[in-house]
């Protein structure tokens, strides 16, 4: 799991992430990511998690079930619509001349090119094999492979955080 926050104190972005390597890993990370997100939003009920595409609503929805924790607080999330999916607000309200709407065609209009050596989900999944084969250490901080895939999750956070910024300064310059 992967997150970016402002940090009020430097406006900096702050990335947090939790690793599982197996189920219960899984769903210890499960549990801390929702208690977290949890806090927060308890904190702050104005606050929003924004992701692109239906991928994070759904994997918080299965892992609540698989492994029958945290449900009342997923659904207290999703019944308050804390997730907003920007690739629906991209779809709905954009064209942008690609064969797709993938953040990684999107992404060309607010910001520039990736330079994580790990370039999409696909690639991240391929590594992950081959961690698993390379008997390389469990934590990001050891492993050449592991930081890679922390990267391209920072990279991916960073990114919907910018087409967040982004389509605020579009509906603003549009008056919409």
């Amino acid at each position: 799991w992967g997150a970016c926050t402002i940090n009020a104190e430097t406006g900096s972005m702050d990335f947090h992430d939790w690793w599982a390597h197996d189920r219960a890993e899984e769903k210890a990370a499960f549990e801390g990511v929702i208690d977290w997100v949890y806090q927060r939003w308890l904190q702050n009920p104005q606050m929003h998690i924004y992701h692109y595409a239906a991928y994070e609503v759904s994997a918080v929805r299965r892992l609540s079930t698989r492994h029958d924790t945290r449900q009342d607080e997923v659904d207290n999330l999703l019944r308050n619509e804390v997730f907003v999916d920007l690739y629906k607000i991209v779809r709905q309200g954009l064209r942008i001349g690609e064969e797709s709407y993938s953040i990684k065609k999107v992404e060309r209009l607010y910001r520039p090119p990736r330079v994580t050596d790990v370039v999409s989900g696909a690639e991240s999944i391929v590594q992950y094999a081959r961690w698993i084969e390379s008997n390389q250490p469990r934590g990001w901080q050891e492993s050449p492979i592991l930081k890679d895939i922390r990267d391209y999750n920072e990279d991916d956070c960073s990114s919907t955080e910018g087409l967040f910024r982004w389509l605020k300064c579009v509906a603003e310059e549009n008056h919409i």
